[in-house]
């Protein structure tokens, strides 16, 4: 009898401890695969190309890896001009003359601020307001902000004709699936912008474009991460520049497909940026 005891009393404990290895063993597991599920998201913006806001979105696994990397730029409103897409209600404003001329809408309604624009196409708040240069203002990192949150909100209008604080038959300009620029939607990445025609530009000739570029960009930082961006300014050499002798950029010595030259930088320390977003968001 006390022999089964013991027998009893020794399976018991063999089972008990298998039954805590077991449960220290799927508990770590556990920890494991929540810290790998578990990511972030940051977005940055920043002034890019020309008056263009630029936009990137960094998604990050639980380790801090990035997963996705998203580029866009979204279109100035001098880029709504000659358009008839939007009706032949609208007034508007003929800059120039002959091959060269342009038509600019002449009324905007952009988040809670009208604007008018002059016999130069130069965009002035209705009203008594403070800006004078709407182009100029869009430069600035206050102006760069509220164009992007106007364009978010989704208030952004070619008004056919505007009063101090009136809009009448409004168009909205901010539905990225509509053409409503020269170009088609108001971000790049639905519109016909530099498209991979043409023979004047060592993008159009490779075909990339610009999607195709920011497509490039985003491949290396999936590839290669963000180490190389501590120092962006020294981490790239633009194409036929430095010793590259190739039509590509070269960034943190690795060879990319991008074909981008002045405003490569731009991009990337708005990535850069948006990283650090999504790091910051993961620790929280």
């Amino acid at each position: 009898m006390k022999t089964q005891n013991r027998k009893l009393k020794h399976f018991t404990g063999v089972l008990t401890a298998v039954v805590i290895a077991l449960t220290i063993l799927l508990s770590a597991s556990a920890c494991s695969e929540g810290g790998a599920g578990r990511g972030a998201e940051g977005k940055a913006i920043g002034l890019g190309h020309g008056n263009c806001v630029t936009e990137v979105t960094v998604i990050v696994d639980g380790f801090g890896q990035p997963k996705r990397v998203i580029f866009d730029e979204i279109f100035p409103v001098g880029n709504v001009c000659t358009n008839t897409a939007l009706g032949s209600a609208a007034e508007t404003v003929t800059v120039g003359e002959g091959d060269k001329a342009k038509k600019y809408y002449k009324y905007l309604h952009i988040g809670d601020k009208y604007f008018v624009a002059d016999e130069y196409g130069v965009y002035s708040q209705m009203g008594g307001g403070d800006i004078e240069d709407l182009a100029d203002y869009c430069t600035t990192g206050e102006g760069v902000q509220w164009y992007y949150d106007s364009f978010i909100a989704n208030k952004m209008f070619v008004c056919a004709v505007a009063t101090e604080g009136t809009e009448i038959d409004g168009v909205k300009l901010a539905d990225k699936y509509k053409f409503n620029t020269a170009n088609g939607s108001m971000r790049k990445r639905y519109s016909r912008y530099w498209s991979s025609s043409g023979t004047g530009n060592i993008g159009q000739i490779s075909g990339l474009g610009f999607v195709g570029n920011m497509d490039m960009l985003e491949n290396y930082l999936l590839t290669y991460g963000f180490d190389a961006l501590d120092d962006v300014d020294s981490a790239i050499t633009l194409p036929n520049k430095d010793g590259n002798d190739t039509n590509f950029n070269i960034i943190g010595g690795i060879t990319t497909g991008a074909t981008l030259s002045g405003d490569t930088g731009k991009y990337l320390k708005v990535a850069k940026a948006a990283y650090e977003n999504a790091l910051q968001a993961l620790r929280q």
